[in-house]
C-alpha cells in the first residue's frame, strides 16, 4: 500500500461505485499475491532445503525466497483490510501505518539480497580462487541486508505516525522526499551492482567460450606430437634416492619399472607431478635428481592443458545455467520496479497518469514470478520441484 491507498482505506465511501470496483480489484491482486507467491517460495524453500551440497548461492536463494514468502504473507493482511473497506468499516491508521513499515522492511530486504546475489555470481565466476564470499558471511550480509532495511524505514514510520492523515502528503513535502530517497538510493545501488557485476561474469564467460575449444585442440595436437612421454622411463628412477625415511616413492617407481619387460610404464605426467611434488621433499631433501624429475615432468605437460582444466573447474556448464537463471530474476526485478518510479516522478511534477494506481502494486511481480524463472531456466529445479510435490500429494492422500 502507498499513501494514497492508505488514505483511502480510511474513508471507503460504499456508494461510490467506482471506490468500491476500486477496491475489489485490489482485493483481488492480494489475493493472488498471497496464493501464488506463498506457494511458489514454499517451494523453492522445500527444494534447496533439501539440498546435500551447501554454497553461497543456494544460501542466498535461500534468503531471497524466504523473503518473497513473508512479503507475500503480508499480503493476507491486506486482504482482510480491502475487505473490511469493502463491508463499509474503517481501520485504524496506526495500523496499517504499522502493517506498511513491516511490509516496506520485508521489500527492501528483498531488494537487497538481490544486489547480493549478483555480487556471488561475480565473486564465483570472475574470483573463484580469492573468493570473498564465505557462507558465514553471506549469512551476516543478509542479517546486515535486513537491519538496513529496518533502520532506513524508521523515519518514514515515525513521520506518519506523527503526521496522521497521510492524505496530507504532498509531491513537493518533506515527507514525500523522504519516503522516496530512501527507496530510491537503494534501488539506484544494486542496479548499478546488478550491471557491473553481470558485465564482468558474461565477460568471463565470453572469454572461456572461445579459450576452452582452442586450448583443447591444442592439448590434442602436443599429445600427438610428443607420443614418447607417457612410455619414457621416468628420470627419477635412474638416480639413487637415499632412503631417509620415506622409501614408498622409490618402491614405487621400482614396482613400475618391472611391471613389464623392461618398459616401465609411469603414471600420465600431470599425476605425475603432483605425486612426486607431495612425496619429493619427505624423503629425498636437496636431492637432484628428484628436482630435476619435477622440472621434466612440468615441461612435458603443455600450458595451455594445465590452464584449460583450470578454467573448466570454476565455468561448468552448470554454473553458466546458473547464472543466467539468477540473470533473469534480476532483469524481472528492474522491470517490475521501473512502473513505480515513473509514477513517483510524474507525481513529482505534477503529472497524473491514468494508470498510477495499478503501476505502483506492478513491484509486487517480483516477489512472485521467481519460482516461475527457476522452473523455465532450470531443468533440476523442475525435477526436483515434481519431487516435491510428489511427496506433498501422497502425505496429503495418506492424510
Amino acid at each position: 500500500m502507498n499513501s494514497t491507498q492508505t488514505s483511502r482505506v480510511r474513508c471507503i465511501v460504499s456508494d461510490n461505485g467506482a471506490q468500491v470496483s476500486e477496491v475489489a480489484a485490489h482485493l483481488a491482486y492480494s489475493v493472488l499475491v498471497f496464493g501464488l507467491g506463498v506457494s511458489g517460495n514454499c517451494l523453492i524453500l522445500c527444494v534447496y532445503w533439501g539440498k546435500i551440497r551447501k554454497s553461497t548461492t543456494d544460501a542466498l536463494i535461500k534468503a531471497l525466497a524466504l523473503v518473497d514468502f513473508m512479503v507475500c504473507v503480508h499480503h493476507l493482511v491486506y486482504v482482510v483490510v480491502w475487505s473490511v473497506c469493502l463491508a463499509g468499516a474503517t481501520v485504524s491508521g496506526l495500523w496499517i501505518s504499522t502493517f506498511d513499515y513491516v511490509n516496506r522492511v520485508w521489500i527492501g530486504t528483498s531488494v537487497l539480497i538481490t544486489g547480493l546475489i549478483a555480487l556471488d555470481r561475480y565473486d564465483s565466476v570472475c574470483r573463484p580462487q580469492r573468493r570473498w564470499m564465505t557462507t558465514s558471511r553471506t549469512k551476516k550480509a543478509v542479517v546486515c541486508a535486513f537491519i538496513t532495511a529496518a533502520a532506513g524505514h524508521v523515519p518514514i514510520y515515525i513521520i506518519e505516525v506523527v503526521v496522521g492523515d497521510t492524505a496530507s502528503w504532498g509531491p513537493h513535502t518533506l515527507s514525500y522526499a523522504l519516503k522516496y530517497m530512501y527507496r530510491f538510493v537503494v534501488f539506484v545501488t544494486v542496479v548499478v551492482i546488478i550491471l557491473v557485476c553481470y558485465a564482468q561474469v558474461f565477460l568471463a564467460i565470453r572469454r572461456h567460450v572461445r579459450v576452452a575449444p582452442l586450448a583443447a585442440s591444442e592439448n590434442t595436437e602436443s599429445t600427438q606430437r610428443q607420443p614418447s612421454v607417457m612410455t619414457k622411463q621416468t628420470p627419477l628412477s635412474n638416480h639413487h634416492v637415499p632412503q631417509i625415511g620415506n622409501t614408498d616413492l622409490v618402491s614405487n617407481q621400482e614396482t613400475a619399472a618391472g611391471s613389464t619387460d623392461g618398459v616401465a610404464i609411469p603414471k600420465p605426467a600431470r599425476w605425475r607431478e603432483t605425486e612426486i611434488a607431495e612425496k619429493g621433499p619427505k624423503g629425498s631433501g636437496n636431492c637432484p635428481g628428484a628436482s630435476a624429475a619435477v622440472r621434466e615432468c612440468r615441461a612435458a605437460v603443455p600450458r595451455s592443458h594445465r590452464l584449460f582444466f583450470c578454467k573448466r573447474c570454476y565455468l561448468s556448464p552448470l554454473q553458466r545455467k546458473t547464472t543466467a537463471m539468477l540473470f533473469v530474476t534480476s532483469v524481472v526485478f528492474v522491470l517490475s520496479w521501473l512502473p513505480y518510479w515513473i509514477t513517483a516522478v510524474c507525481c513529482f511534477f505534477d503529472v497524473k497518469l491514468a494508470i498510477a494506481e495499478v503501476s505502483t502494486e506492478l513491484f509486487y511481480i517480483n516477489n512472485v514470478a521467481n519460482p516461475v524463472i527457476y522452473g523455465v531456466a532450470n531443468r533440476r529445479f523442475r525435477e526436483e520441484s515434481k519431487q516435491v510435490l510428489r511427496r506433498v500429494r501422497r502425505c496429503w492422500s495418506n492424510a
